[in-house]
């Protein structure tokens, strides 16, 4: 056997490697691995890469709220259903901030780590968003804050990048799914039995060869109209390529990690995610905007969230869903169970009033049939 006979197995567990993408608490991740059909991914171990016309979109469910009068941010998951009293904010008013920036992944205010986002993109937009409101009077952030919800949220915009991104990128799937084929597929036939289809060892290295440096140079050419004035992550992806060859095989999964950080995830999951899937996420979301009404913060972080739910509210009627239909009475899982919170969606037996977790109210089951039954009748 040749040495790349002997070299091809640690090939393929690199390419193994770099295909897992690893989601911490609070960040999220949407893939799909023919940019079609795509999934929401929590936190954990994921692998998107795995195919080369893989798409990998990073988004976050951590509440960083810029308001009139400062921000209050948090890095606790609040996507998960969680101990709704544990999650705290921290708050920066505009006055106290002499410094804002972005640094790999991270938001620094007055020097300090603040939170980490999932993309360096994502760090640098949110810093720039800050430094916007920061040199603006109150009343005139009072005005754009609207506005910038309602852009985070604009899922048509979304719908028209997508379509873009979509005819930009398919010479990069032709020849990274091209090389994928060679390297994963011709290669291994052509050392481990006699198949060579009709082209010796050789003549397939220098094919792969070619194949590899066309992948380069369309990536970076690719990346150029992706990000703008990008010139800094266009080296830094091509120095990505030429130090892990591997990543060639699926670069698609690297490139589209940044595209939507201008977007909140809910504006995301209604185009991405199936109906039923965007719907669940959205009970998820108003049920931690009503806890979140109901805490005794500033009035500047009420009113975001105030904000917030009108502009999901509008999201939801725009796509012909009523708030109703979201946050009908979940499915009873315990069929002695009388209530259930609904903030964690718990459930509780007779004896119990409010949920101790949530410090919240519980509210009644329908009837005392099971919710299956309720909608057979």
């Amino acid at each position: 056997m040749n040495i790349l006979g002997i070299l091809f197995p640690y090939i393929v567990f690199f390419f193994l490697l770099d295909s897992i993408k690893i989601i911490r608490g609070g960040h999220l991740l949407f893939t799909s691995y023919f940019g079609l059909r795509f999934k929401l991914r929590t936190s954990g171990f994921h692998l998107p890469g795995l195919s080369p016309l893989g798409h990998a979109v990073y988004s976050h469910s951590l509440p960083i709220c810029i308001t009139k009068y400062g921000v209050y941010f948090s890095e606790e998951n609040f996507f998960r259903r969680s101990l709704l009293k544990r999650q705290k904010f921290d708050y920066i008013p505009y006055d106290e901030m002499t410094s804002i920036e972005a640094e790999h992944k991270y938001l620094r205010i007055n020097g300090s780590e603040v939170i980490k986002l999932p993309t360096l993109q994502g760090a640098r937009y949110l810093a720039d968003m800050i430094r916007r409101f920061l040199n603006l009077s109150e009343q005139e952030r009072a005005r754009k804050m609207p506005l910038y919800l309602n852009r985070s949220m604009n899922t048509g915009r979304i719908e028209r990048l997508k379509r873009n991104f979509s005819s930009l990128f398919w010479p990069l799937k032709v020849l990274s799914s091209v090389l994928f084929v060679f390297v994963l597929v011709l290669l291994p036939l052509s050392l481990y039995t006699n198949v060579y289809f009709h082209m010796n060892l050789r003549g397939l290295l220098i094919s792969m060869l070619l194949l590899y440096g066309g992948t380069i140079l369309m990536s970076y050419l690719v990346n150029r109209r992706l990000y703008r004035g990008g010139s800094r992550k266009s080296m830094m992806l091509i120095m990505s390529l030429v130090f892990s060859p591997v990543t060639a095989l699926h670069v698609l999964s690297n490139m589209t990690e940044g595209l939507y950080c201008r977007f909140d995830f809910i504006a995301l999951s209604a185009v991405f995610l199936s109906k039923e899937r965007f719907q669940r996420v959205c009970a998820d979301e108003l049920r931690r905007i009503k806890y979140f009404l109901g805490r005794e913060m500033g009035s500047d972080f009420r009113e975001y969230w105030e904000m917030r739910q009108k502009v999901l509210s509008g999201l939801l009627k725009k796509m012909g869903i009523s708030v109703e239909e979201v946050m009908e009475q979940p499915a009873r899982k315990d069929p002695m169970a009388e209530g259930y919170c609904p903030l964690c969606l718990a459930e509780y037996r007779t004896g119990y009033k409010r949920c101790p977790d949530c410090e919240t109210d519980l509210e009644k089951y329908e009837s005392p049939d099971d919710t299956a039954l309720e909608k057979h009748d």
